[in-house]
This record gives structure tokens, C-alpha cells and sequence, in this order.
């Protein structure tokens, strides 16, 4: 199965605690290196300012706070994080196949390269 890449331009703020977590999981999918990859979107700083207000459509509390710390790392450039936010929003959608188990270092510092 061929991933599907998401450009910035065709990013758009979540409306709803499902669009969130998939917006989120799209975004981390990039950051990491694993077997199977549906769907990444670009990871630019408007991409994760997106995520960052679509977290406040997730209706658990801990969830949005949780996920609202990760990113705002995510904001300054440190992406040190993204395998641990990959598997917990990966697991809100119940994903048994893909799971993360290391960044992938090349994407991260053309990221950091690019915008930081």
C-alpha cells in the first residue's frame, strides 16, 4: 500500500476529537520510521499550530492535556518526543499494525534545516 502525503497547503484545522487525533497521527507519521505509513502530513510550523488548536477539539482531558505539552514541544523543534506521541495517538485509533519504534533522524533535521 502506497502512503499518501498531505502538503501544508491542504492541511486544515480539525473540527472534531477524531480529525484531531488523525491530524496528529498524520503529523507524527513523518517522524518516525515504520513498517506502514498510510497517510503523513508535512510538518512545517503552521502544520503543527493547526494541531496545536485542533487539540482542544479532543474531549478527554488528560488526552488534550497531554497532547497539547507534546506539541508545543513539537512548536520550538524538538521533535525528540515524536515515537511516544505517534504510539498514543496510534492507540486512541485502535492501531494494530505500524507501530514506531525510532525517529527518523534524516526527516527531522531537514525539518530543522527548513524552519528552525
Amino acid at each position: 500500500m502506497e502512503t499518501i502525503y498531505i502538503k501544508e497547503k491542504d492541511v486544515v484545522k480539525p473540527r472534531s476529537n477524531n480529525e484531531a487525533i488523525k491530524l496528529i497521527h498524520s503529523l507524527a507519521n513523518t517522524l518516525v520510521k515504520a513498517e506502514y505509513k498510510w497517510q503523513c502530513s508535512e510538518v512545517t510550523p503552521k502544520t503543527i499550530k493547526l494541531a496545536l488548536e485542533g487539540v482542544e477539539e479532543i474531549k478527554d482531558n488528560y488526552d488534550r492535556m497531554h497532547l497539547r505539552n507534546s506539541l508545543t514541544k513539537w512548536k520550538s523543534g524538538d521533535f525528540s518526543n515524536a515515537v511516544e506521541v505517534h504510539n498514543y495517538v496510534w492507540e486512541m485509533m485502535d492501531g494494530n499494525v505500524g507501530k514506531a519504534e525510532v525517529l527518523d533522524k534524516d526527516k527531522i533535521q531537514s525539518i530543522l534545516n527548513e524552519y528552525y
